[in-house]
């Protein structure tokens, strides 16, 4: 189970990537598309460089927000499960008590 949990968050990850290449590809497709800048417009341009790791640091921010998702996710789940057995030691330790007061 654990393992096609994997699978949907891998397939997750693959189509966010291949949205943010498209979306990378399409902005520098426009920009050669436009016409050339001059020399004052050039500086507000940035490198390739600074696209790259901008890159690198929305996909670092996605693995890093579904590492959370999953960590929040298993931790709910133990959650659940430390409070069924609370409960279920609570109505152990009321039929015991119940049983010595009778």
């Amino acid at each position: 189970m654990i393992g096609f949990f994997l699978f949907l968050r891998r397939r997750e990850e693959a189509v966010e990537l291949r949205a943010i290449l498209a979306t990378r590809f399409e902005q520098r497709a426009q920009a050669s598309c436009s016409s050339r800048p001059d020399s004052d417009q050039c500086s507000d341009l940035r490198s390739d460089d600074d696209s790259c790791n901008d890159l690198d640091e929305e996909l670092n921010l996605g693995r890093q927000c579904r590492q959370l998702k999953l960590h929040i996710q298993t931790l709910s789940r133990t959650i659940a499960e430390k409070n069924a057995e609370i409960e279920r030691l609570e109505h152990r330790l009321n039929e015991f008590t119940s049983s010595k007061i009778i």
